[in-house]
């Protein structure tokens, strides 16, 4: 017991002196911890949260191997804020330039109208149209051919109308496999075009080109000539001039000329070589000594329409200045013609020698363009010329092929107007489908007979025999 009770003395004197040493130990409270326990508290709490915001921050800087001041930095910049999809628009939306094109032709002269089918049309462009929709789609594709069609496209084989099967059809073996191969061949280039997206050049040399050189006759691939014309330019002549008169310049992709490979082209074409004529819009030597018959302006898929058609209404109203041309040349010689049968004039220069004989075709072609331009006549100097054949072109845009009829007409003041209507519904091909290229060779095959049968005989009637005959 005694043990016990000095024991708890002992323990009682140590306590006493622990206590003595840390009162003596301590610092004297400062002004600022006489403040109550909760004030403390509160500012403790703030001090580690500064502290650990300040540590985050900088592990985060460590970890992306940013520089110190890198977070003032980023806190420092602008914030923006999101706009409504008007105001967003509105203020830095540009106007599109294939618009002004089409609206800068026009009020161009002459006058290039791109218009819509339902528009009035000239009563030659009404008769091409019916004559070309005239069974379109119908017998285009040989009835021998169900079983291939079947097994290249099941699915699309329930698609084909009964009325698309030739059941007449009289071609030679060789002449339907060459049909067959070719389908199966374009079917095959345009789905690669489209799956791989592919660009312009590449929809034009692998899709394009076949479609339009493809004609199944031997003759009229004679006759008639695919041009590439992407890296020619037109003769600025014959360019649409606009307010601001300065000539409005695009190019066309391909030309479907008269080819020199058939005798009769041959003859009258050389009839002008000699006289050092051109016959065509373009610039490039051997193009521009060809006469054209229709042209074609390619796109890649998701291209824009609007420019092709721009393009080739370019096209178009080049050509026709250009025929205008040669047809004003004729006009001297054909008053000349008319005032010796009719005894105004008299040889001075010897028996059998005419003035016509003494001057080269070059020289009263040269003399022809040294006058004022026709649009630049007045109206009473103005002949009553002959109406030109209309022409016809092609825009593709990835799969979708559109035609156009373009026409030259006067109007109440004399003033020349280019009017090139389409696409026509009625005339819609594509390369989407076997049935869509067989109906698309059709169309081409139809263009190739009118420029043989209609546009080639007028353009030698009314323009080129009268300058060479």
């Amino acid at each position: 017991m005694d043990s016990v009770i000095t024991w708890l003395n002992s323990f009682q004197d140590q306590a006493r002196t622990l206590a003595s040493t840390q009162k003596h130990q301590l610092p004297s409270p400062s002004a600022s911890e006489s403040t109550p326990l909760r004030g403390r508290k509160r500012k403790r709490l703030c001090s580690m949260d500064g502290q650990a915001r300040k540590r985050t921050q900088q592990e985060m800087n460590a970890t992306v191997n940013l520089p110190p001041q890198s977070a003032a930095d980023l806190s420092s910049r602008s914030i923006l804020s999101p706009r409504s999809p008007s105001q967003a628009s509105n203020p830095s939306r540009s106007a599109s330039p294939t618009r002004d094109l089409l609206n800068t032709l026009r009020v161009s002269r002459p006058s290039v109208d791109c218009q819509s089918p339902d528009s009035p049309m000239a009563p030659i462009a009404m008769e091409v149209r019916k004559t070309l929709s005239k069974d379109f789609g119908d017998a285009v594709i040989p009835a021998t051919l169900k079983d291939s069609l079947f097994a290249a496209d099941p699915q699309g084989f329930d698609d084909i109308p009964s009325t698309a099967f030739d059941h007449a059809y009289d071609g030679t073996q060789e002449e339907l496999d060459t049909l067959w191969h070719e389908v199966q061949h374009i079917h095959l280039e345009a789905s690669e075009c489209q799956m791989y997206n592919q660009d312009e050049n590449t929809w034009a040399q692998d899709v394009a080109r076949r479609v339009l050189s493809w004609c199944p006759s031997k003759s009229g691939r004679q006759f008639l000539q695919l041009k590439s014309v992407q890296t020619q330019s037109i003769n600025r002549t014959y360019l649409p001039v606009s307010a601001i008169n300065i000539p409005v310049s695009k190019k066309a992709d391909y030309a479907l000329v008269y080819s020199r490979r058939d005798p009769a082209v041959r003859s009258v074409c050389d009839r002008f070589d000699r006289a050092g004529i051109a016959l065509s819009q373009m610039t490039d030597t051997p193009t521009k000594r060809l006469v054209m018959a229709f042209g074609a302006e390619i796109k890649p898929a998701g291209g824009n329409s609007q420019e092709a058609l721009a393009q080739l209404a370019i096209w178009f109203a080049a050509g026709f200045a250009k025929l205008r041309e040669l047809q004003a040349s004729a006009l001297p010689r054909q008053v000349e013609e008319e005032s010796l049968s009719e005894g105004q004039r008299h040889n001075t220069e010897g028996p059998g020698i005419t003035p016509r004989n003494t001057s080269t075709w070059k020289d009263q072609h040269a003399s022809v363009q040294r006058e004022p331009p026709f649009e630049q006549q007045s109206v009473a100097e103005q002949p009553l010329p002959q109406p030109l054949p209309p022409m016809i072109g092609f825009t593709a845009v990835g799969h979708e092929w559109a035609m156009y009829i373009a026409c030259e007409h006067f109007a109440e003041d004399n003033q020349k107007i280019i009017q090139v209507t389409g696409p026509f519904t009625r005339l819609i091909a594509s390369t989407r489908s076997f049935y869509d290229i067989f109906k698309l060779l059709s169309l081409v095959g139809k263009v190739r007979a009118f420029a043989q049968d209609v546009h080639w005989p007028a353009l030698k009637k009314r323009v080129l025999l009268p300058l060479i005959e």
